[in-house]
């Protein structure tokens, strides 16, 4: 009650159960998962009167309905007792009580116990059957409450034949299971129970062929269970069709088999392995176990692959008769686990015990697109696709036979990168064994383009054996990102050359390759591949397979014998799209011979069912033996075709692959044709898409005829089919012929080795001139080799993103004789220089504009792409409001904020140049310093004005004048006195940090207008500038309105006032002057003399003196009433 799923297994031998607790650790199932098992002895049990000598099988069921799940068996001696160990197990402790017997009448134990709810009572009924004649079949009705225990006596269902196996299913959907047994026949016994009472119709038989132990399951979804059953060698499956009343042999439709290798069949098990929701067939062998995947639909032969296979001893020969399967879910990764025991007493003790099979069942990755699609080493490129990263562990990608990095994988999208030393070809994915493949990823790199005769050589040579093969292939085995390089020589010895070249980029020497000292034996030919997808690249010697065990030296386990062997030429791909890279090869018969990859983890095994090959082989035939085979997609549908030469005939056959899924047969592929070509023996072929239109073409070389063809691929989905050849001239003898691109165009080019006799021979170098839809190629350039040549292949050996020409050749006049070819390409690449990077770090402020500045030379038709690091990668930039000039060698952001703080960088381009990318430049945002506050300055009349500001320190000013805006040089400081003005005149000031100036303030220098002398009136009329007024009267004093401030005097010369209007108290002379709005002042008033008169006033009148005057007429006269008027008070 734990939650984790416990074992339990039985010792016959010796009549023990043993219950294995699983200890809950979960990931990968081992001997430490369980804790060591409690052991019920049967033979002990106290049976009425006598003790055990048989037990039977065990079942585990909650017999009483407790909610706990019991044990329980058979044991006899004179009579049989179904016998019960009920449990009492608390979490993390498994515990039974003392076992009770139920009898049957028959005196020995049974050999086989099916259990169910025969009379829908709820609780679950036994029936046994002894498996011998006489016998026959016993039924255990229960009667058991929670707690306690109880089952009726034994009835017994005839008829009195022995049976083989017993199982139960509902087979006509009556909610009621049949109960249903073997003898040669199916015996069906129909349910007709009702609570509380067991009952049966009479059984029908059904027949079948070789009829033993078998299963019932509902297979395709239709709600009806079908019959599995093996028997011999064979599985074989009927549908159920049942449409109503009584069952009958006509309720299953007639059987059919489903091919397999399992070694004679015996035990079924029904269980959904993989997760897909469809149950799955598990059949038992002698030694082994097969595992018949459900593809669904309506039950047919088409319903599931063909079996895979599984070791199920620790002998491949031990003939250990497995139980039959158990099936349950040990670590908790919903993926149920598959457990066998051994059957067989007479085997060693190392092969006794329970069989765990982990589950790894795994969807095949996918790759459906790559990003981009070119590019040069170190490119970062996304795949796309599904199943990637399943079951939490990290695929290996390689490409072009190179280990990869492998950049935050996930199911459904996983980065890597070209690797250095990579050529053009294909990503391959592998994860939990099983490989998925991308398209074509054109690999550039700068040159020249220009092909002549110093494009290659003089070769660096690498001594080889005599008896040297035509066998050559290159890979990475040891995963340091550089590709080794295989040979034959002394006929057979298999010869690895360790890249150890030390500087990528620089020239190849002597020193770029070694020879290993560990040899590979038996290898008459050699193709290295990932045979059982551990993600490290094996080899095929010709007639033993390698398993790469390298770490940080290369190695490889012992050669295992199998197949596939013998061959001339092969090629490798994934046929069936299971994963696994299958193996198709020519070797003189006129065959193709194709080989299925069954490999799964572990030691290579030698000929036989579990090899890591299909034994069986799929002979696809063609015209004559000799000639090459290259395998592609060449109609476009995903699935690799494959297409050979036919050297005698002077033709070539056609494979289209049909998509076939499961184990590869004769109908995986249909015939095309025999077609013709154009020269006379056609001995070796390559596939490229040479003309770049999407689709793959075919390159032949002759034997006979002194030109190769190229046929442009016109193919669609579906169909395979070629335009009419395009005869290239060159020299004669061509032996072997290989393609890639050689310049760093994205096209590949042809190379092939010529083999005259007599020698020495050449290789020839095809520019390709090809446009999409026109195939073309230029006048080969020839190159002598002073060899013959046996073998041709091409990698970059220096990682110098320039692919190599490998050539093995023999019978040298010089030293080394035989030898391994090395011509380093040396097309001339072009380089672009950068003559300024930007200049770093820019400090930009707040709303200013900024810009950083390239310049590069070396090629023609030079590009810039701005770039912006975004905190994981540099992102192109675009132009928009804010950024200028992305294609060009001057970036310009506008209106600067903090969101474009950051780094910078350009991306150079230019023709058949490698882009180079400028020193990444810093920009650095500031924000700007507050504006200052600024006090107007006042002059009252022309003249200077001091105008003032304030918040930063001395030297932090600038102080600015006119429209637009200039800079008065010199002025710094807070202050700053104009020149002389006579008008109202706008300047402007600053505050400038250490890389920003603030926003300019404007600030006034006022020409202001003095008031005119103000003039006084009184409350109390002045005469001759003088007031007389008696104390009692209310006297004021008032200057004009509409000024900002007052100043009243008297004759003590300070104001004693500042408002408009003054009341006057005192005798005294007074003045006033006023200041407008800008501070300035007017001149006092004329003064105004006041007298005070104190309480009581007397008021004398004014006494005007008598004055005559006299003047002629016509003439005017003036009088002075001042000097006529007295006034004594």
């Amino acid at each position: 009650g734990d939650g984790w799923v416990d074992l339990v297994g039985s010792e016959k031998g010796t009549q023990t159960i043993y219950v294995f607790r699983n200890l809950g650790n979960g990931g990968t199932v081992g001997v430490s998962s369980f804790a060591t098992p409690i052991s019920l002895s049967v033979a002990s049990l106290p049976l009425p009167g006598v003790s055990a000598i048989g037990m039977g099988e065990i079942t585990v069921t909650d017999v009483d309905s407790d909610g706990r799940l019991d044990i329980t068996t058979i044991a006899s001696k004179g009579e049989g007792h179904l016998v019960v160990y009920r449990n009492t197990s608390t979490a993390g402790s498994i515990s039974f009580a003392s076992p009770v017997f139920f009898s049957y009448g028959y005196y020995s134990s049974q050999l086989r116990t099916t259990s169910a709810d025969f009379d829908g009572d709820g609780r679950i009924d036994f029936a046994h059957t002894t498996g011998t004649s006489p016998g026959g079949i016993w039924l255990n009705q229960n009667l058991s409450t929670p707690g306690n225990v109880l089952f009726a006596y034994a009835q017994y269902i005839g008829p009195n034949t022995g049976r083989n196996d017993l199982s139960v299913g509902d087979l006509n959907g009556d909610g009621k299971p049949e109960l249903i047994a073997t003898r040669g026949v199916f015996e069906v016994h129909e349910n007709t129970s009702v609570p509380g009472t067991i009952s049966f119709n009479t059984p029908i038989t059904i027949t079948g062929t070789s009829i033993v132990n078998f299963a019932v399951a509902d297979l395709d979804a239709d709600n009806k269970a079908d019959l599995i059953w093996g028997g011999g060698a064979q599985v074989y499956f009927s549908r159920n069709i049942y449409s109503g009343g009584a069952l009958s042999a006509a309720s299953f439709d007639t059987p059919f088999q489903v091919p397999h290798l399992a070694s004679n069949t015996y035990h079924i098990a029904v269980s959904d392995i993989n997760g897909d929701g469809k149950p799955d067939v598990l059949a038992t062998g002698d030694i082994d176990m097969a595992i018949f995947q459900n593809r669904g639909s309506p039950l047919s032969p088409a319903s599931f692959t063909h079996s895979t296979l599984f070791q199920a001893s620790v002998g491949a020969t031990t003939r250990i008769y497995p139980s039959a399967p158990v099936i349950a879910d040990l670590d908790g990764d919903n993926k149920p686990e598959v457990m066998l025991s051994n059957t067989n007493w007479n085997v060693s003790a190392a092969a006794k015990g329970i069989y765990i099979f982990h589950n790894e069942s795994f969807p095949v990755p996918v790759v459906n697109s790559i990003s981009p699609s070119s590019g040069n080493a170190s490119t970062n490129v996304t795949l796309t696709g599904d199943f990637m990263f399943t079951g939490n562990v990290s695929p290996t990608i390689r490409f072009d036979k190179i280990n990869s990095v492998v950049n935050s994988p996930t199911n459904t999208t996983t980065n890597t990168q070209v690797p250095a030393g990579a050529m053009s070809g294909k990503f391959a994915i592998t994860n939990h064994g099983l490989t998925a493949f991308s398209s074509h990823f054109n690999v550039t790199f700068p040159t020249d383009r220009v092909i002549n005769a110093s494009s290659f050589g003089p070769s660096i040579n690498f001594a080889l054996s005599t008896n040297v093969r035509d066998a050559i292939d290159v890979a990475d085995f040891d995963d340091d990102g550089k590709v080794e390089v295989l040979a034959v020589d002394n006929f057979s010895t298999g010869r690895i050359f360790k890249n150890t070249h030390a500087t990528a980029g620089q020239p190849i020497t002597a020193a770029s390759l070694t020879v290993e000292s560990t040899t590979i034996s038996s290898g008459n030919n050699l193709k290295a591949l990932d045979i059982d997808g551990d993600g490290k690249v094996d080899l095929n010697s010709g007639f033993s397979l390698f398993q790469n065990t390298s770490s940080s030296s290369i190695s490889f386990a012992t050669g295992v014998t199998t197949r596939p062997t013998g061959f001339n030429y092969a090629a490798t791909a994934d046929f069936n799209k299971d994963g696994k890279t299958d193996f198709a090869l020519t070797d003189g018969t006129a065959l193709i011979r194709v080989h299925s990859n069954q490999s799964s983890r572990g030691t290579y095994m030698p000929i036989g069912n579990f090899s890591q090959f299909s034994e069986a082989v799929v002979g696809l035939a063609k015209v004559n033996g000799a000639g090459g085979v290259t395998a592609a997609d060449f109609d476009g549908d995903g699935y690799d075709d494959l297409i050979a030469t036919n050297t005698v005939a002077n033709s070539i056959t056609i494979y289209r692959n049909e998509q076939v899924k499961g184990p590869i047969t004769a109908a995986s592929f249909s015939l095309v044709g025999h077609n013709a070509v154009t020269g006379l023996q056609p001995y070796n072929i390559t596939a490229s898409d040479f003309d770049g239109d999407g689709k793959i073409d075919l390159a032949i070389t002759y034997f006979n005829s002194a030109f190769i063809s190229v046929y442009r691929n016109t193919g669609s989905a579906g169909t395979i089919s070629f335009a009419a050849a395009v005869d290239v001239t060159c020299l004669n003898k061509g032996y072997s012929i290989a393609s890639q691109d050689l310049d760093g165009d994205g096209k590949a080019e042809i190379v092939v080795i010529h083999q005259p006799n007599p020698g020495p021979g050449t290789f020839s170098v095809f520019k390709n001139t090809s446009t999409s839809g026109t195939v073309s190629f230029a006048t080969p350039i020839n190159y002598a080799l002073g060899r013959n040549p046996q073998a041709l292949s091409i990698a970059d050996i220096n990682s110098d993103q320039k692919p190599d020409i490998l050539i093995v050749a023999s019978g040298g006049s010089t030293a080394p004789a035989n030898a391994l070819m090395v011509f380093e390409n040396k097309i001339s690449s072009l380089l672009i220089t950068i003559t300024q990077q930007p200049s770093s770090p820019y400090y930009a402020c707040e709303g200013g504009t900024a810009s950083f500045t390239t310049a590069a030379s070396g090629t023609t038709n030079i590009t810039y792409q701005w770039q912006k690091f975004n905190g994981s990668v540099f992102v192109d930039l675009i132009n928009t409001t804010t950024f200028g000039g992305v294609n060009s060698p001057t970036l310009t952001i506008s209106n600067v904020t903090s969101s474009e703080s950051g780094e910078y960088q350009c991306v150079i381009s230019g023709d058949f140049a490698a882009p180079v990318t400028t020193d990444a430049a810093d920009l650095v945002f500031n924000s700007l310093p507050s504006p200052p506050d600024v006090i107007n300055g006042v002059s009252c009349g022309s003249g200077v004005v001091l105008l003032t500001a304030s918040g930063g320190s001395p030297g932090d000013y600038r102080w600015y004048s006119g429209s637009p805006l200039t800079l008065i040089a010199g002025e710094q400081n807070e202050t700053f006195i104009t020149p002389s003005l006579t008008a109202n005149t706008t300047y402007h000031v600053s505050l400038r940090s250490t890389f920003c100036e603030s926003v300019p303030v404007q600030v006034t220098a006022i020409i202001s207008t003095p008031p005119a002398k103000p003039v006084i009136t009184a409350s109390v009329t002045p005469v001759g500038g003088e007031i007389t007024s008696c104390e009692s009267t209310l006297l004021t004093l008032s200057a004009p309105a509409g000024f900002s401030s007052y100043q009243w005097f008297d004759t003590s010369g300070y104001p004693f006032g500042s408002t408009q209007t003054v009341t006057i108290i005192d005798s005294d002379i007074y003045s006033v002057l006023v200041v407008n709005a800008d501070g300035c002042s007017s001149e006092e008033s004329d003064a105004l003399s006041v007298t005070i008169v104190p309480e009581p006033c007397t008021n004398t009148a004014p006494v005007i003196t008598t004055s005559t005057l006299s003047t002629t007429l016509g003439q005017s006269v003036s009088i002075d009433l001042l000097s006529l008027i007295s006034d004594a008070d």
